[in-house]
Parts: structure tokens; sequence; C-alpha cells
């Protein structure tokens, strides 16, 4: 069962200002800009409930995968999905060997989805796990 990523309306009751703070969420170019608009959050109404850090862990987690050629990750309690576009940033050799050495864990349909399975139930534990497997299988730019 999936968790709430959203501004419950007992947080922004009203609803054109909930539109306008999803725009801008959904409209942030950076982390940074992102924590910035959460530090707002919290100024104007309080601390955020859990589905709000859902949404703006879930919207980090975009930000960063965007520039990585990954266009979907589907989460839930016992796995999910990576779908990469047609040139990911992706090191093979470390897919490669994550498939060879975890199976059962993980398959790759086509050259664009990548399966996983594993049981975890929180949002906190999915975005931690999917951040250190795409950690492990991008390729990392020279500074």
């Amino acid at each position: 069962m999936g968790e709430a990523a959203l501004l419950p309306d007992s947080y922004v009751p009203d609803v054109h200002m909930r539109l306008v703070l999803y725009k801008r969420i959904a409209s942030a170019g950076s982390a940074e800009q992102l924590k910035e608009l959460q530090i707002e959050l919290i100024d104007r109404f309080g601390l955020l409930p859990d589905a709000a850090k859902n949404l703006i862990a879930t919207t980090e987690l975009k930000l960063y995968c965007s520039g990585l050629g990954i266009n979907k990750i589907a989460l839930h309690d016992n796995g999910g999905r990576i779908v990469f576009d047609k040139e990911p940033k992706i090191n093979v050799t470390a897919l490669l060997s994550l498939l060879q050495n975890k199976p059962s864990e993980f398959k790759l349909v086509g050259n664009e989805k990548l399966y996983f399975t594993l049981e975890l139930e929180t949002v906190e534990q999915r975005i931690d796990y999917i951040l250190q497997l795409i950690n492990n299988i991008a390729i990392r730019e020279a500074a």
C-alpha cells in the first residue's frame, strides 16, 4: 500500500494556495530551491506532516534522477521499477554485476525497465534504498 505524498488540506486549508504550492514544488529546478520551499512551508504553516515530507522527498528524488536519464520510478511495499530513457547515464558493468549477483532481487526487461523485489515498509526506507541503488549504477561525472 502506498503512502500519501501531498499537502493535506488540514495543513494548507486553502485550495488555491495548495495548488500554487504544488506548482512551485513541481517546478523547483534544484534540491536547494526545494529546500527553500520546505523552509517557507514550515515558516507559514508549521512543521510538515508526513504526507508533505513524502511529497518533498519524492520531488527531490525526481530532480536527482532526471539528470541521470531516469524517466520514472515506481516504489511500493515489496519493490518497484526504474524506467530509463534511451540514453541513461548508467554504468552498464555495474548494472550487469547487480543482475548477475542478485538475480532473485533484480530483473531487467528490455533495455529500459529494471524491476527489483525487496520489502520496504516506509517511504523513507524506499527512497534511501532507491538512492543507494541509483548511486551504485550511475555513471560518475568527473569533477
